[in-house]
């Protein structure tokens, strides 16, 4: 490359010399130039100080050009579409510039193609990102000409002082394997709403949060957590700062970090301080409405035994002994959201799964405790289970767990495998034990069927405890005492959450309640319940019928533990609604 030029210099100057020389043999002379009369002036008709202008804007716009390229790369803003943007106006009003007469009014041109474009980026991502991230802000340009004094040796440097962050680490699953997985993950830490969707969560797990909703498509972003069954208000925010965290959460759970695969549902595992949690997603569309929620699961929260659900030990044992023996159909209820999916896994292990092999059956859509030494089987929430049940049952498992039954066939094939002495447990939302056994029959399930192989009905609802802290005495009248049917002579102090305290209590951040307690009712299906299952079987006569067995119900247990000073009244109320 370097010859090639050289040599083009040397032949140039041989031609310049040889070209003077046939000049000069030839004797050749320039003709004189004619100047006309017009009158051309002295001369300087370049504005310096114009030209120094011009080029000034050209240097301030390439410098914010190339911020804008570097910073929307870092905060996941476009960065094809802003600089095509900026570039594209800056050139244009450029060449309008040159083309216009008035000077003033090219000047104005090329300052507005300068300013628009950068001033629209600046508003946009300041949108996207944490408020101490944000640009030309007060607070940015007092820390920016700060620094410049510290450079200019006219301030001393001093220690920025900036939020704490919690030390959150997001983890994939979806990827094909760990490297995948690993890929993912620091693609996610490269987003706009990293910072945020990690803030969300600290402040989620320092409120004892189970779960948080979101529901966009509206001006302001409602949130919600869910604390201890219940969802509480949180401060709303805009969809600037919410997009963000659902981008994110979406690379997550898809391995798309465009954003252009959308989850309905997924998970990924977070680390907040050396606990790890995993977090599923799921999004629904009602009315209009997308609704984001994203729930929490704590390893370490986890039930292991009943008796951590709080279930009283002989009742423990007597599921246990139904449990060991094959040839029954033993049956979860519970509301739905109450904690029946806790009940069925703590079931699950209780159940001898070394010397049984147990196939455990749950819909696709719902992520469920995964237990060792099961084999599950997974099938579309929307088509009935029963092809599956059919196909698993000829592998001969010894235990059956249906989390949901949903359908009569599936109801018959199950009640069916018991008859041939397998163990069957399943789960059926209902408000109480009698209640769940009418549930079944109303899947079209023979009652004589039915009737024979279910032995035990389990019921179960949650409530919630008061906190030790900040909960409150007061002297109950004797009418309440009464229709709780404790005894009045000892029961003279009864406790609720504060009302109107003078601070919040740090413990239970000012709901008056910490944590929850499952009560039980248990219904022993025998020979006068399967007989008024298959005569005459009704709400009414069950209900009457468990009385006379003299079968604790939920409220009994719950009067109990208000008798204890455990939880409340009004909590009692709110779960037998």
């Amino acid at each position: 490359m370097y010859r090639r030029g050289i040599l083009l210099v040397v032949l140039f100057a041989l031609s310049l010399g040889m070209a003077t020389t046939v000049a000069a043999e030839e004797g050749h002379v320039w003709p004189h130039y004619q100047v006309d009369d017009y009158y051309r002036g002295p001369g300087h008709y370049f504005s310096w100080v114009k030209l120094a202008l011009i080029y000034l804007i050209f240097l301030a716009w390439v410098k914010s050009t190339d911020w804008i390229h570097q910073d929307a790369h870092r905060v996941r803003q476009r960065p094809q579409l802003w600089v095509s943007l900026v570039v594209g106006s800056f050139a244009a009003a450029l060449v309008g510039f040159w083309l216009l007469t008035w000077f003033g009014t090219g000047m104005s041109l090329l300052v507005l193609a300068y300013a628009a474009p950068a001033v629209a980026y600046v508003l946009v991502r300041n949108r996207h990102v944490e408020e101490e991230d944000r640009v030309f802000t007060p607070d940015h340009l007092r820390e920016w000409f700060h620094e410049r004094l510290v450079a200019w040796g006219l301030s001393q440097r001093r220690e920025k002082k900036r939020r704490e962050r919690p030390s959150v680490v997001f983890q994939a699953r979806c990827g094909a394997n760990q490297a995948a997985n690993e890929a993912i993950s620091r693609g996610a830490r490269t987003m706009a709403g990293y910072a945020t969707t990690a803030a969300l969560f600290g402040d989620l797990i320092a409120q004892r949060g189970e779960a948080v909703m979101m529901d966009l498509e509206t001006d302001t972003v409602p949130v919600r957590y869910l604390v201890d069954g219940l969802w509480h208000e949180v401060p709303a925010r805009t969809p600037g700062e919410v997009i963000p965290i659902v981008e994110m959460v979406q690379a997550l759970t898809t391995g798309d970090p465009t954003g252009q695969k959308a989850a309905a549902r997924g998970n990924f595992d977070l680390d907040m301080k050396g606990r790890s949690y995993v977090v599923q997603l799921t999004q629904q569309n009602k009315g209009g409405v997308r609704h984001v929620i994203l729930k929490l699961d704590d390893p370490e929260t986890r039930f292991n035994t009943l008796e951590d659900l709080g279930m009283h030990p002989k009742m423990a044992e007597q599921v246990r002994e139904r449990l060991a023996e094959p040839g029954h159909f033993v049956l979860i209820s519970g509301l739905p959201g109450g904690g029946l999916s806790a009940t069925m896994d703590v079931v699950t292990l209780s159940i001898d799964r070394i010397r049984r092999d147990c196939a455990v059956f749950e819909p696709d859509d719902r992520f469920e405790r995964e237990i060792d030494t099961t084999s599950v089987h997974r099938y579309v929430s929307e088509r009935s289970p029963a092809e599956l049940v059919a196909e698993v049952i000829r592998t001969w498992p010894d235990v059956l767990v249906m989390r949901e039954l949903k359908d009569g066939q599936t109801a018959r094939l199950v009640c069916k495998q018991a008859r041939e002495e397998r163990l069957v447990v399943g789960a059926i939302a209902a408000k109480s034990a009698a209640e769940a056994l009418l549930r079944v029959l109303m899947l079209k399930v023979p009652a004589n069927e039915f009737a024979e192989v279910v032995s035990l009905v389990l019921h179960q609802r949650l409530i919630r405890r008061l906190c030790e802290e900040c909960k409150q005495a007061y002297e109950p009248g004797a009418e309440l005492i009464q229709q709780l049917g404790l005894p009045p002579e000892r029961v003279k102090t009864l406790f609720r959450p504060p009302e109107s305290p003078s601070k919040v209590c740090t413990r239970c951040g000012g709901t008056g309640y910490y944590g929850r307690v499952a009560l039980f009712e248990m219904l022993v299906v025998d020979d006068a319940v399967r007989e008024l299952l298959t005569t005459k079987p009704s709400l009414d006569g069950l209900h009457l019928l468990a009385r006379q067995k003299k079968m604790h119900r939920i409220r009994d247990f719950g009067a109990v533990m208000i008798a204890r000073g455990e939880t409340s009244v009004d909590e009692l109320a709110r779960i037998l609604k």
